[in-house]
């Protein structure tokens, strides 16, 4: 079910990916053009974030959050001005996620 909704998000955004990394903890700095892919979850709910360059070359953090077994949800765009930036947004919400009971998943 999880997988399901992930992909289901993915398709629905029309998002493609040339390049996926994830990560874990405070790992984020990297200079290269990877995708970062960070998925929370707990027992009912999940969270999931993915900072991406768009055709343009320009940063953004996508969210997606929502139950796992309803169709209840939303998502979100943040475009960031640089890389590392985003970096940070990420581990913002890594932090928040923890604080909130979430475990990381990938």
């Amino acid at each position: 079910m999880i997988e399901e909704n992930y992909l289901l998000i993915i398709i629905k955004l029309g998002v493609f990916f040339m390049g996926l990394s994830t990560v874990s903890g405070d790992d984020f700095n990297s200079d290269d053009e990877t995708i970062r892919l960070m998925r929370w979850e707990t027992s009912e709910r999940y969270y999931l974030a993915i900072l991406q360059p768009d055709l343009l070359g320009d940063w953004g953090v996508y969210q997606a959050w929502g139950g796992k077994n309803s169709r209840r949800g939303n998502s979100l765009f943040k475009p960031v001005c640089t890389r590392e930036e985003g970096d940070l947004l990420l581990n913002n919400i890594h932090r928040r996620r923890i604080k909130h009971g979430y475990a990381l998943r990938i």
